[in-house]
């Protein structure tokens, strides 16, 4: 099956005009570049190139490859920016974390200390010093304010 798909695939391109071969072995680089696979083998190439009889189909078979090479030329640039857009957003999405980082860490502080705060008020002390808290008090007294405290 797959020599008589072969055969009836080199009898078409046998026929086919300098633009359509041209095409194919355009495709077939283009193809390569992008998704690194063969489509055609470089015999198959070859035997294209021999195939073309007239000047006109010779014409036309070289425009299609250097509009390859132009194209070729823009999907390695297209290759560089995807690559350094990625590099971008990755960048952008650790700068992300460390902001959301910095703002859980803040809340939590600013909840830690309206938290000291609010023990110091209901032991009666004014001063916002949180060492003032250990020198007046024992360990057992400090215990109990600890177990209070969520952390």
């Amino acid at each position: 099956m797959a020599a008589r798909s072969a055969k009836r695939l080199q009898r078409a391109l046998n026929t086919a005009s300098g633009r359509e071969k041209g095409l194919l072995v355009a495709n077939a680089k283009a193809h390569l570049e992008v998704h690194l696979t063969n489509l055609i083998t470089l015999d198959e190439v070859q035997s294209l190139r021999r195939s073309i009889v007239s000047k006109e189909e010779s014409r036309s078979y070289n425009k299609m490859l250097d509009a390859e090479r132009v194209m070729s030329f823009h999907i390695s640039n297209t290759k560089v920016l995807y690559l350094q857009l990625r590099e971008r957003l990755a960048h952008l999405g650790g700068l992300f974390l460390l902001f959301k980082q910095h703002v859980f860490v803040e809340e939590y502080l600013n909840l830690l200390s309206s938290t000291m705060k609010d023990k110091q008020m209901l032991l009666g002390h004014s001063s916002l010093n949180v060492t003032s808290v250990y020198l007046q008090f024992k360990e057992g007294d400090l215990k109990a304010v600890y177990d209070a405290v969520p952390f």
